[in-house]
């Protein structure tokens, strides 16, 4: 959520508590930097108490250090946040599709999914041909050492046999 730029939210601001805010800050008066965007002044980060402000509360925010990164960080994390929960439905999109093709046509109709979900599909088609390729190397590669093991062992066996 935006936050107002408003005389109510000046007072409630505690940026010039912040460990971070220094003397350039307090010279320009600046401050409700979750409104106003990052300073232009050098910054060092030595501690953001962001979190503890009533501004900061009231507008539900989600980030802090915004005499650093500004005013769009929550806005940016909101949208991630969206976009990953959105991905999280993706395999219940897909299973939706399918159903609902199979139940349009009972009679061994092949599901027709989204591009999306084929897509996914595809690309997790290719991760197990991978995978399984990898298996299939290591496993030839293993049978292969032991059958060397075992002709080392035989060797040995004739050896002692000859003694």
């Amino acid at each position: 959520m935006k936050v107002s730029d408003t005389p109510e939210n000046v007072k409630q601001c505690i940026c010039p508590s912040c460990p971070s805010y220094n003397e350039c800050m307090k010279t320009g008066m600046e401050g409700l930097f979750c409104a106003r965007g990052k300073t232009e002044c050098e910054l060092k980060r030595e501690g953001c108490i962001c979190g503890q402000c009533p501004v900061h509360s009231a507008y539900h925010l989600l980030g802090g250090y915004y005499c650093a990164v500004g005013t769009g960080w929550d806005e940016d994390l909101g949208k991630a946040i969206k976009t990953l929960i959105g991905a999280t439905f993706v395999p219940f999109k897909i299973a939706a599709d399918i159903a609902t093709d199979v139940s349009k046509n009972l009679e061994g109709a092949i599901p027709k999914p989204t591009k999306l979900a084929s897509s996914i599909i595809e690309g997790r088609i290719w991760t197990l041909k991978t995978i399984t390729k990898a298996i299939e190397k290591e496993i030839a590669e293993l049978q292969e050492y032991k059958k060397k093991l075992e002709v080392e062992e035989e060797q040995k066996k004739e050896k002692v046999k000859v003694e």
